[in-house]
């Protein structure tokens, strides 16, 4: 019903804009959901914001967001309709950009292989632009869960896209976009299948080591990363900063 949607958007909302650690002078404690918040004001209210899931399915039309054309003729869409940088979950903001460093539970910091764009579990996700699969792993794993990846020729990029890619300091043919924690990949969808930019690829999750983030204040989010190869290996190596291909993105 209408009620459990506008519900549902409050809620998901201030989550969003609101990030506890901001107002703490100790961080890292426990936060709290608006919903959670909500239940222990008045517990005899009950909040309502399961909203049907969006099914992907052969028949449904893989259309979407209008994507942005460059006087070449070539276009871009961003990843998701709404692209605004990952706050939640996090000890700092800047450990949901590309290079930034994080600590695994054994203590060993490692930097950040991509950018991680908040997104509640079944948000669409779109093909940036022009290509084919590369690849799609699916059961999903234990470290990105379930994942996709799109090859695209960098001279089918739009000019401002296409000057981004450059790794040392040397041109590149083609790139690779990594979308991870998935949800739903299209069932239609196979390796080496042709997609055109804007085309609906699945829907975000929190598969893999993004389990139990299913909501934007719990961390739920996409990985999204820009690869020079297919498989680039550990580290940070083979790979691009993708925030300045993203149309409107909030780089922090």
């Amino acid at each position: 019903t209408w009620r459990t949607a506008f519900v549902a958007w409050m809620v998901n909302y201030f989550d969003s804009i609101i990030v506890p650690d901001h107002y703490r002078i100790e961080p890292k404690m426990k936060n709290y959901s608006t919903k959670d918040i909500i239940q222990k004001l008045n517990s005899t209210y009950i909040i309502n914001t399961d909203l049907p899931p969006v099914t992907i399915t052969n028949s449904q039309p893989r259309s979407t967001p209008s994507p942005s054309v460059n006087v070449e003729g070539n276009t871009w869409s961003n990843p998701l309709s709404v692209c605004r940088i990952r706050t939640h979950a996090l000890p700092r903001v800047r450990s949901s950009t590309f290079k930034g460093w994080r600590t695994r539970s054994n203590g060993r910091r490692y930097q950040h292989q991509g950018l991680d764009i908040e997104a509640a579990p079944n948000t669409p996700i779109f093909s940036v632009a022009d290509g084919r699969i590369a690849f799609i792993i699916d059961p999903p794993r234990s470290d990105y869960g379930r994942q996709l990846c799109i090859i695209v020729q960098v001279d089918d990029l739009p000019l401002e896209k296409a000057l981004l890619c450059r790794c040392n300091d040397s041109e590149i043919s083609e790139v690779y976009f990594f979308y991870a924690h998935l949800s739903a990949i299209h069932s239609g969808l196979e390796r080496g299948d042709h997609v055109r930019c804007g085309e609906l690829l699945g829907e975000t999750g929190c598969t893999g080591n993004a389990n139990g983030m299913t909501s934007i204040a719990l961390g739920a989010h996409l990985h999204f990363e820009v690869r020079v190869k297919e498989r680039p290996g550990p580290g940070i190596a083979n790979r691009l900063d993708p925030a300045p291909f993203i149309d409107g993105f909030n780089y922090p």
